[in-house]
C-alpha cells in the first residue's frame, strides 16, 4: 500500500475538502476564488464534479448552499455516483468558517501545478527520445508549456483595475483605510497608523530604545484589541514579558529583576498581570531564519488572526548571503514580501551604522541605513528614533529631558521629514505622549 501511495501525483484530499467546504459555507469566499481555479485543480473526480457545479450556479447568479447542490448534482445523475449525502455533509463538516480558505486553496493550486510539471515532464521525456521532433522546435515548444503551467497557477495573482478600484473605493465608503494606530498621539499624527501590507523599518542606534518602542506599540495595539505577532531575535519571551510588567505596573525594570519590591509594587505587578494577559499578542520562540519566520508569522495570521507583525530585529535574521550585507539585503526583501503575501500591517527594527557617533551631530538620517543592505528600498515607511539624552550624558551642566524623537525619513503614503516628539521612561520600558507642556510635533513635506 506504502508504495503504490508514494507513486500518486501530488494532491491533499483533505485541502481539497476544505476548499469546496469553504466555498460552500462562504458565497463571497466562492465567487473570488473561482477565477484562480479549474476543474483540474482537483486531483479527486468527485471533488471536480462537486467544483464544476458550484461554479456553473455561480457562472448563472444562482443562490449556492447543500440543497440547492444536491437537487443541480441530482439533475446530473451524479449526486449518487459522488456518495450522495455523505459526501457534501462531509464537505461541509471540515471547516467551520471560510476563515482559511484562501489557504486551502494556494495549497490545491500549488498540487495541481506539480502534477501539470510532471505530465509536462513526462511528455518531454517520450518526445526527446522520438527522433522525429526537432530539436529547436520542441525546446520552444516545451518553453511555451511550461510558462502556460505558471500562467494557470499565477490566474489569482490578476485583478483588473476596475476591481482595484472598486474594492478600494469600497474600503473609504466604509470609514477609513484600515490603519493600525501606534498608540503614541505625536506619531499618528504624522504618519496616521500603519496599513496591511506595509513594511515600517523602525531604526536607531544601540540604546536607542528600539525594542522598547516595539513592545510600547506592541503592547499599546493589542489593548485596542488588535490581534499583534511579535517575532523577537533580540529578547526572549519571558525578558520582553517582563519588560511589559515594569511598563503596566510603573515599576522600575531592575527592581523586578531581582524581585526586590515593596508590598504596594508586588500588588501593582499582580493587577499588570491580570490586564496584561486579556492582551491578544502572540509571541514566538525560536523563529530565526527566513523560513522558519513565514512559518511562524503564517500561523499568527491564519490562527490568532494577527493583523500587526513585529520582527525585532532584521539584522539578527538567518538569511542567504556570502556577507552580512548580502543577508541583511535578502532577510529585508523576504520579510517585506511575506508582510504583503500575508496582508499585514509589518513593524521590523533595523540597526544603524555606527558612522553616527562620530558626527558632531548625532540625529539619524536615512544615509545612515543605506550601508545596511536594501532596507529603504523595500521599506514602505522608515522611522528614525533618536535620543539627544544618550549622547550628552555626562556632559557638564546638562539635564536630561527623557524626549525621544521618532524622525519620519521616508513614507510612501503621507509626509515625510517629520518629527514626533515622544517621552522616554526607559526605567520603566515604555514609550509615552509628552506631556501637553512639551509637545511639540511638526509635518514634513508630502510624498
Amino acid at each position: 500500500m506504502s508504495n503504490t501511495t508514494d507513486k500518486l501525483p501530488p494532491h491533499s484530499l483533505e485541502a481539497e475538502m476544505c476548499l469546496l467546504g469553504s466555498m460552500l459555507i462562504a458565497p463571497d469566499f466562492a465567487r473570488e476564488v473561482l477565477p484562480t481555479l479549474r476543474p483540474n485543480s482537483f486531483f479527486l473526480t468527485d471533488h471536480r464534479i462537486v467544483f464544476e457545479t458550484i461554479a456553473a450556479l455561480h457562472a448563472a447568479n444562482r443562490a449556492v448552499d447543500l440543497i440547492v447542490l444536491r437537487d443541480e448534482l441530482s439533475k446530473a445523475g451524479e449526486y449518487e455516483k459522488i456518495g450522495g449525502a455523505a459526501m457534501l455533509a462531509q464537505l461541509v463538516g471540515t471547516v467551520p468558517s471560510a476563515a482559511h480558505g484562501p489557504e486551502y486553496a494556494a495549497r490545491v493550486r500549488e498540487h495541481a501545478a506539480r502534477r501539470q510539471l510532471i505530465g509536462l515532464a513526462d511528455n518531454i521525456i517520450r518526445r526527446a527520445q522520438n527522433g522525429q521532433y526537432d530539436v529547436a522546435a520542441l525546446a520552444s515548444e516545451i518553453t511555451a508549456e511550461a510558462a502556460a503551467v505558471l500562467a494557470d497557477r499565477s490566474a489569482g495573482d490578476i485583478i483588473t483595475f476596475a476591481d482595484a478600484v472598486e474594492a478600494a473605493y469600497d474600503g473609504l465608503d466604509e470609514g477609513s483605510a484600515d490603519l493600525i494606530q501606534t498608540g503614541l498621539s505625536a506619531v499618528d499624527a504624522i504618519v496616521g497608523g500603519f496599513g496591511a501590507g506595509e513594511t515600517v523599518i523602525t531604526a536607531g542606534r544601540p540604546s536607542m530604545g528600539k525594542s522598547t518602542f516595539l513592545r510600547t506599540i506592541s503592547k499599546n495595539v493589542g489593548a485596542q484589541g488588535i490581534p499583534v505577532g511579535f517575532i523577537s531575535l533580540e529578547e526572549s519571551p519571558a525578558k520582553i514579558a517582563r519588560n511589559a510588567l515594569a511598563s503596566e505596573a510603573s515599576v522600575d525594570n531592575h527592581r523586578i529583576r531581582s524581585a526586590n519590591m515593596d508590598r504596594d509594587q508586588w500588588n501593582r505587578l499582580g493587577d499588570a498581570v491580570v490586564r496584561l494577559q486579556k492582551l491578544p499578542i502572540f509571541i514566538s520562540r525560536n523563529a530565526r531564519s527566513v523560513d522558519e519566520i513565514r512559518a511562524v508569522a503564517t500561523t499568527m495570521k491564519q490562527k490568532h488572526r494577527c493583523r500587526l507583525l513585529i520582527v525585532d530585529h532584521l539584522s539578527r535574521v538567518r538569511a542567504p548571503g556570502k556577507s552580512l550585507y548580502e543577508q541583511t539585503t535578502n532577510a529585508s526583501g523576504a520579510i517585506s514580501d511575506l508582510i504583503k503575501d500575508l496582508g499585514v500591517a509589518g513593524l521590523v527594527a533595523c540597526q544603524l551604522n555606527r558612522g553616527v557617533e562620530h558626527r558632531d551631530d548625532p540625529r539619524p538620517t536615512m544615509a545612515d541605513l543605506r550601508d545596511s543592505g536594501a532596507i529603504e528600498q523595500d521599506a514602505d515607511g522608515v522611522l528614525l528614533l533618536h535620543r539627544d539624552d544618550y549622547f550628552r550624558v555626562g556632559t557638564p551642566g546638562y539635564e536630561p529631558t527623557g524626549i525621544a524623537d521618532v524622525i519620519v525619513a521616508k513614507w510612501r503614503d503621507g509626509v515625510r521629514g517629520g518629527t514626533a516628539r515622544i517621552k522616554s521612561d526607559l526605567r520603566f520600558q515604555r514609550f509615552v505622549d509628552l506631556p501637553r507642556s512639551l509637545e511639540s510635533s511638526y509635518t514634513g513635506e508630502s510624498n
